[in-house]
């Protein structure tokens, strides 16, 4: 999308990564995606991640349009002492997609996860979205496990 950029999240942009995480949860729901939206719980989370640096919060903005957000988190497992870097949510509108932004988006999360040590990326996608399936094989990712979820 020609003019958009990328630029780190800061808690003034609150508001829009939340209208944005709804938008997403909302396409979401159409996959099969149960969980509920709080947004006391989104606004709570965002305030207290946004400064810590095992948190990635990017923006992709059009103008004063804001068009995309990728947010990732470091972690470790409990049995490795490997860091590694999951994206946690990653979304474009309908508008920005097939147009770069969100390949943009996904280096951006690679290079800051190379540099803050990690040596794993992990990625997702919501009950087989082909488009993103063939972009991660083309990136050279391979599935490790599949999520499999019960309400109760």
């Amino acid at each position: 999308m020609q003019g958009t950029k990328l630029v780190p999240a800061t808690p003034d942009d609150l508001l829009e990564v939340a209208i944005m995480s709804k938008m997403f949860h909302s396409e979401a729901k159409k996959s099969g995606y149960k969980l509920s939206f709080d947004l006391e719980k989104f606004n709570q989370v965002y305030l207290e991640a946004i400064n810590s640096p095992e948190y990635f919060y990017l923006l992709a903005k059009n103008g004063e349009d804001y068009v995309g957000f990728f947010i990732g988190v470091l972690h470790q497992p409990l049995f490795s002492n490997d860091i590694l870097a999951s994206e946690m949510f990653w979304w474009c509108n309908k508008e920005a997609r097939g147009s770069g932004v969100a390949v943009a988006m996904l280096d951006a999360f690679e290079a800051w996860a190379k540099v803050s040590g990690a040596t794993q990326v992990n990625v997702s996608d919501l009950q087989n979205v082909k488009s993103l399936q063939l972009l991660y094989k083309r990136r050279g990712y391979s599935i490790s496990e599949q999520t499999y979820n019960k309400e109760i």
